[in-house]
């Protein structure tokens, strides 16, 4: 029975050194690498802000097999390429970040070396 109900899903993954595990600005050797698996094509890697960032997403689907069927494909594809570009597939939430200092307290201020300031960000509202 179809109930006339699509869906699609995208997924985003960030590009690791091998070595520290440390983001690495890769995209476009993983894009070039994608001509050589099997199930993807440079086209079907979408680049994000970060240049160590990359999005896939299946066309859209009737079911939940179709979606993990394009799935499976591009997470092979996709960590093939980044194989083939010497780095690692993650897929995660944020970036991992190596600090000097733990960043535990929420009490450091602005400008403490994990404040938002010191970070880059902006404190105003």
């Amino acid at each position: 029975m179809t109930t006339g109900v699509t869906l699609g899903v995208e997924e985003e993954f960030l590009l690791l050194d091998r070595a520290t595990g440390l983001p690495t600005p890769r995209i476009g050797e993983v894009r070039a690498a994608a001509g050589h698996e099997p199930g993807v094509r440079r086209e079907d890697i979408d680049t994000e802000l970060l240049q160590a960032q990359l999005e896939v997403a299946t066309p859209v689907c009737s079911d939940l097999d179709e979606v993990a069927a394009h799935l499976t494909r591009f997470r092979r594809a996709v960590g093939g390429a980044a194989h083939r570009a010497n780095c690692l597939l993650a897929a995660t939430g944020g970036a991992p970040r190596a600090a000097r200092r733990r960043c535990l307290s929420p009490r450091r201020s602005a400008t403490g070396p994990c404040g938002p300031r010191r970070l880059g960000w902006s404190t105003s509202s």
